[in-house]
């Protein structure tokens, strides 16, 4: 029977090869990525500090709490992971999604433990910035990783009310500023009493995180637990 199928195989092989999980390289029929991107991999090594989700000898913030409870992430954002997440986030590689929602769910089961996670959402766009970009990438990223969890998704309950300048263009002071009242919650109902998990894709200083926790506590959600797919290392402070 192995040699009566193997023809179909290939054929399905050649029109649709197997490509690198984090670079897109075609790859043998076995293979999930590359040597060159494995070589390349930085994973957060276990166990990480709750708080801003580094391994500790790259935790910079000195157990500063934040309004989530805890925040975890498989990968620094460098290396391979960086190529995937750039993927998916401006090649519109939106396959990219279920691979890295496969890595935060197994980080969100290290690092949370026998928390039990209600419901799964993920830091919103404006409209102007989904239609400059045609998707939100956190979107595919909470939506795979509900379905690794077996949680509820909650999609578009986080809203974004106005335009902000980018985070990435501010300095750490500056980004908790530019985001007070931006976020909202449009059904309150459906997180109330509920332990949520906030997706997103990269998390810098946690402030992005933390203004959507704001919100989601301020609706009545009963904790707010974080999960990205990777965290940037930062000088210490």
């Amino acid at each position: 029977m192995a040699k009566e199928n193997s023809l179909p195989r290939h054929i399905a092989y050649l029109l649709f090869p197997r490509r690198c999980c984090y670079c897109g390289k075609v790859l043998p029929p076995h293979d999930e990525a590359c040597g060159e991107c494995l070589a390349a991999v930085s994973r957060i090594e276990q166990p990480a500090c709750p708080h801003c989700g580094r391994a500790a000898q790259e935790c910079v913030c000195r157990g500063h709490k934040n309004l989530y409870t805890a925040v975890a992430a498989p990968y620094y954002y460098e290396g391979a992971a960086r190529k995937c997440i750039r993927r998916l986030k401006f090649s519109g590689k939106t396959a990219c999604a279920q691979f890295l929602a496969r890595e935060m769910a197994i980080s969100a089961r290290s690092a949370f433990g026998q928390k039990a996670v209600d419901i799964a959402v993920y830091v919103p766009m404006s409209k102007k910035e989904i239609k400059a970009r045609g998707y939100n990438q956190s979107r595919y990223l909470a939506r795979a990783v509900s379905r690794e969890l077996s949680v509820e998704f909650g999609d578009g309950l986080l809203v974004k009310l106005y335009e902000t300048r980018a985070q990435r263009t501010l300095k750490a002071g500056e980004r908790s500023g530019n985001l007070a009242g931006v976020f909202d919650v449009a059904e309150p109902g459906r997180i109330r009493g509920k332990t949520v998990l906030l997706c997103d894709d990269v998390i810098t200083t946690g402030a992005t995180l933390n203004e959507c926790a704001r919100m989601l506590l301020l609706s009545g959600a009963d904790e707010v637990l974080c999960l990205a797919a990777a965290a940037t290392k930062m000088k210490n402070r």
